[in-house]
This record gives structure tokens, C-alpha cells and sequence, in this order.
């Protein structure tokens, strides 16, 4: 195994070659094309709040890329998270531990910014990654599926009347808050991560509220990033509060969908939109599919559904096992905003 070094990497004119390499790689590996736009990803990557990061590692000799992560710090109703987007050792290095050392280091960086989980898919019919994930990270799938919905920016559904859908303010988070303790899924808990997301430069809150000023549902998106593409989309999770029924609720998670969906068409941000579903709840799985789309998929092929698997806690703040790859203590994350 070489002797190399992985860091947190500044992604600049000079350095975006040797990613882009890997990138190139990422997607002749998943069979597909990079199709985006060098300047772009560049400026994404270099921004005062940027979407996505970049894990990357290199032979100490010869200051090769070896293999990358990039991933997005996210926020949700499970608190904050960093979502795996790609990772990727380069052909020739594969099987050597760089797979599960940068893996080791997304931990560190998630266990430096304070983060509750860490996230990402993995395809169905790739069983040798699956066990990777489970065997070696002690990954679990999670109650989440996430669907592919961003037909909806040029076929937008028309959301059923009624509901009154904008961004949080304060008055709105305190209408939410009293609440708390009063339906079973509001947590405190969950009430902090509801405002910790309402404060981030990548999120934001929406709220659906009835004729009569209830509060139906409220729905969270992140800003995230696609290294194929080169494309900002959103991911976005919701959940039920004052909702008289499941037809009730639906209805609240369409006009939340439809709002976002006009927000996205506003601010160009119209790569993806990946909806995620909690498994366990009847309302939004009839929401999910009144809109008829197919969970994501890595390609055509049915069997190349994307899973989405993750890490706690215990596991991101367990201590690190002795690692031959060199991390310099320099190589902090940011904290968090």
C-alpha cells in the first residue's frame, strides 16, 4: 500500500484537474458521462458557503489523487448530517484501505463540525459496496427512500388550494414550537434541528399552513451537489403536524413540493429533486405515489434502486482505529454555522 496523506482540499484552478481525473473515473465506473461545466464547479467549490467538500487522497511521492469524497453538510429533522455524494479510489488502488480510510476521515470531519449522522446510497444490485458499507463502516439502511422527482420543474402538478406555503419566520417557528409535547412526533429534539435547519446557508424551512392559519406540514431542502452533473438540486424531507388526515397531510406535502419546486425554477437550481420518504409513514408514501415516480436509481436498470445507508452517533463518535493513512492536524473541518 503507498504511503499517502488525506486532506480536506481546497478545490481551485490549479487542483480541479487532478479531481476532475477522479471524476471521470466516478463516472465511467457508474457507466455514465461527466456532463458539466469545469467553471462551474469550480466557482461551486470555491464558494464563502460551499455546497460540497472534497476529502482527497494522495501519494505522499508522487502527489497523485488516489481517490476522493465529496460530500454536503446538510441539515434535517434528525439534526445535522453530512451527506455522502461520491466516493471513489482510482482503478489501480482499490482494495488497498483507502476505500475505508477516507471513510474514516469523513467520520473525523463529521465527529469536528458536530453532526448527528452520516449519509449516502449505494445501488441495490452492487452487493461487494453493500458489504463494504455494512461489513467494514458498520453502516445500517435506513427508514428512508429517496425518490426522483425533478420531472416536476418542467411538469409542475398543480397543488390543491387551501394551503398557505412560504418560508419560516420567527412567528412561525414559535407557532410550531407550541406544539411540542402535544403530537407525539414533535419532538424537542426535533423542534431544535427544525430551527438549526431555518438557520443554515445551504436550508431552508417551509411551513404549510390551512384556511385557518393550522400548521399542516413543514418541509426542509438542502442545497446540494452533484459532481457528474455539475448541478445544484435539492433534497427535501417532511413531516406531518396539524393534518386532519392522511388525504390531508398528502395534500400539505404537494403544496410544500410545488413551493419548492418554483423556489428551485427561481434560483436556476433545477439539477434534481430528491424527495425523501420515511418508510413508516402511510401519509407520505400516498403522497409519493399520487406523484407516480420511481424511487432513484443509479441507471435504467430496475435493480440499480439507490439504498440509503448511514452511520450514528455512537459510531462517527467511537474512537478511531490506527490508521495507516496520514491525516495532518491541520486538516480541520469548519465548524458549523
Amino acid at each position: 500500500m503507498a504511503s499517502a496523506t488525506i486532506t480536506l482540499e481546497q478545490i481551485n484552478e490549479t487542483t480541479f484537474p487532478d479531481l476532475k481525473k477522479l471524476v471521470l473515473a466516478q463516472a465511467q465506473h457508474h457507466d455514465s458521462q461527466y456532463t458539466g461545466d469545469d467553471k462551474k464547479f469550480i466557482e461551486a467549490l470555491k464558494a464563502k458557503n460551499p455546497v460540497a467538500q472534497i476529502l482527497m487522497v494522495r501519494d505522499d511521492d508522487t502527489k497523485e489523487p488516489l481517490g476522493y469524497i465529496l460530500f454536503n453538510h446538510t441539515y434535517g429533522l434528525k439534526g445535522q448530517e453530512l451527506y455522502m455524494e461520491d466516493l471513489l479510489v482510482s482503478g489501480t488502488q482499490r482494495s488497498q484501505g483507502f476505500g475505508l480510510a477516507l471513510m474514516e476521515e469523513l467520520k473525523a470531519v463529521g465527529h469536528e463540525v458536530g453532526v448527528n449522522n452520516i449519509s449516502w446510497t449505494v445501488a441495490e444490485n452492487n452487493p461487494s459496496a453493500i458489504r463494504f458499507y455494512e461489513n467494514k463502516t458498520r453502516a445500517l439502511p435506513l427508514d428512508y427512500t429517496a425518490y426522483d422527482c425533478g420531472d416536476l420543474y418542467q411538469k409542475p402538478r398543480t397543488a390543491s388550494a387551501g394551503y398557505d406555503v412560504h418560508r419560516v419566520d420567527a412567528n412561525d417557528l414559535d407557532l410550531i414550537e407550541s406544539y411540542v409535547g402535544r403530537l407525539p412526533a414533535l419532538t424537542k429534539e426535533k423542534m431544535e434541528n427544525i430551527r438549526a435547519a431555518a438557520a443554515a446557508p445551504n436550508a431552508a424551512v417551509y411551513i404549510a399552513l390551512g384556511d385557518d392559519g393550522t400548521p399542516k406540514a413543514v418541509g426542509i431542502t438542502n442545497l446540494n451537489y452533484s459532481s457528474f452533473r455539475t448541478v445544484y438540486g435539492y433534497k427535501l424531507e417532511m413531516m406531518e403536524l396539524l393534518a386532519k388526515d392522511d388525504t390531508d397531510a398528502a395534500a400539505a406535502f404537494e403544496a410544500l413540493t410545488s413551493h419548492v419546486v418554483e423556489v428551485g425554477k427561481t434560483a436556476g437550481h433545477t439539477g434534481h429533486l430528491n424527495i425523501c420518504i420515511d418508510k413508516k409513514s402511510s401519509s407520505q408514501k400516498k403522497f409519493i405515489n399520487s406523484l407516480g415516480f420511481p424511487p432513484l436509481q443509479m441507471t435504467k436498470d430496475p435493480a440499480s434502486i439507490l439504498l440509503l445507508y448511514g452511520i450514528g452517533r455512537d459510531n462517527i463518535y467511537a474512537p478511531k482505529p490506527q490508521n495507516v493513512i496520514n491525516t495532518p492536524p491541520e486538516n480541520k473541518a469548519p465548524k458549523a454555522p
